[in-house]
C-alpha cells in the first residue's frame, strides 16, 4: 500500500494491481485491457486509423480494426469517465480513512467525485 496526502485528502493506494481483490484485479485488467486495445482519446482514433492500413489487404482484420474504431468513438463521445480514471479508482483503497469498497461503475464515479480536484499528474507525482 501507497499513502499519500494529495491536497486536503489522504489517499491510500494498492501499490500493486496483484494487491486487488480477485474481483477488482479483474476489473482492473478489464479496464487495462480497453485501454491498451480500444482506448478512449482521439489518439486511440489516430492508432486505429494506422492499424486499419497496416491490415488494408485483408478483409477479415480491418472488419475487426473498423469495429475497435467504432468502440473507440463511442468511447471518446458518450463515456463521462476516463479509462484511465477508472484504473485508478479500482486502485483506491481508501480517502481521508474510508475503505473504497464498491468498485460498480457507480462506485468508480463516487471515488473519482472525491478526488476530482486532484490531476493525474499530482497523483503521478505522490506514487
Amino acid at each position: 500500500m501507497k499513502k499519500i496526502q494529495i491536497g486536503k485528502h489522504k489517499v491510500e493506494l494498492f501499490s500493486d494491481p496483484e494487491e486487488l481483490t480477485v474481483r477488482d484485479y479483474k476489473l482492473y485488467t478489464k479496464y487495462l485491457a480497453i485501454a491498451a486495445d480500444v482506448g478512449d482519446d482521439f489518439d486511440a482514433v489516430n492508432n486505429k486509423l494506422n492499424d486499419i492500413l497496416l491490415v488494408a489487404n485483408d478483409k477479415n482484420k480491418v472488419i475487426i480494426e473498423v469495429n475497435n474504431l467504432r468502440q473507440t468513438m463511442y468511447n471518446i463521445f458518450n463515456v463521462d469517465i476516463s479509462v484511465e480514471s477508472k484504473l485508478l479508482a479500482v486502485m483506491v483503497y481508501s480517502i481521508d480513512g474510508t475503505k473504497c469498497t464498491d468498485k460498480s461503475e457507480d462506485g468508480l464515479e463516487s471515488i473519482l467525485k472525491k478526488l476530482e480536484s486532484i490531476s493525474v499528474s499530482e497523483v503521478k507525482k505522490k506514487t
